[in-house]
């Protein structure tokens, strides 16, 4: 056999190698994506049942499977959010972003947590970054939350275009109508403070916060029977402690009992 004819043997045979390697990579790359998207799923499952310890088992695994995937980083946050450990959660959300640049559910997280620590500037900057996504499918959400920041800055202006947004992209969005209630209040107009919490609990039943408020409006309005029954039907909507409590306050103030 001549050297040109054994060259050219040599490079069919490391051809045919190179074939076969890519295809057994392929086949293992599969197999990752495979484990890592069942891993996911059930972390996921047992993240919605609030069983946090087996849903960040399961989402370690993926992360295991493949350290790539920004979805799996986002559900480890989730995890974390959910178990109290902040400071983990914004590390996980941040691999998030940095793995897919426009993953704007993960900016929104990382807003929430900013809020929650009062950080609102930085907040405001994680909400726009969600919104620079054309194809972002929950805007609503962004609007709602910087909302909020503008709300807590004392910008009732900015506040109330935000709200409005929401508003308009989900119209029965029952907290948008919520907050846009209570800073209707907040600004001296009860009025326009009862509109928008009629609306917030035709469409978010049952909201007993929601009726709490609405009491307080109708005080505002010096209608003490709506009020009372306000807050009545708030109480029997079993709410939380902190909005039981004001409404009782509130009934004494009236005269009544619960």
């Amino acid at each position: 056999m001549t050297k040109t004819a054994l060259r050219k043997r040599l490079l069919a045979i490391l051809a045919v190698c190179l074939v076969l390697l890519a295809a057994g990579c392929g086949a293992i790359e599969a197999k990752r994506i495979e484990i890592m998207e069942r891993e996911r799923d059930v972390g996921e499952g047992y993240l919605a049942s609030r069983n946090i310890p087996r849903a960040i088992f399961h989402l370690k695994q993926a992360q295991e499977a493949c350290p790539k995937e920004p979805s799996v980083y986002f559900d480890l946050g989730l995890a974390f959010q959910a178990k109290g450990e902040p400071d983990k959660a914004v590390s996980y959300f941040e691999k998030a972003v940095k793995l897919r640049s426009n993953y704007s559910e993960a900016y929104l997280q990382l807003g929430n947590l900013a809020f929650d620590r009062k950080a609102y500037t930085k907040a405001l900057g994680y909400y726009e970054k969600a919104l620079e996504n054309e194809v972002y499918t929950t805007p609503h959400f962004a609007h709602f939350n910087i909302a909020r920041v503008h709300h807590e800055q004392k910008s009732f202006y900015k506040a109330e275009k935000e709200y409005a947004q929401a508003i308009r992209l989900v119209p029965d969005y029952s907290d948008a109508h919520y907050f846009m209630g209570v800073l209707f209040l907040d600004r001296g107009e009860p009025e326009n403070a009862k509109k928008s919490l009629d609306k917030a609990i035709l469409y978010g039943q049952p909201y007993p916060r929601a009726k709490m408020t609405l009491g307080k409006v109708y005080l505002e309005l010096g209608q003490r029977e709506k009020a009372a029954r306000a807050l009545k039907e708030c109480l029997r909507e079993r709410p939380p402690e902190d909005v039981k409590n004001e409404a009782n306050r509130l009934l004494r103030l009236l005269g009544e009992s619960p």
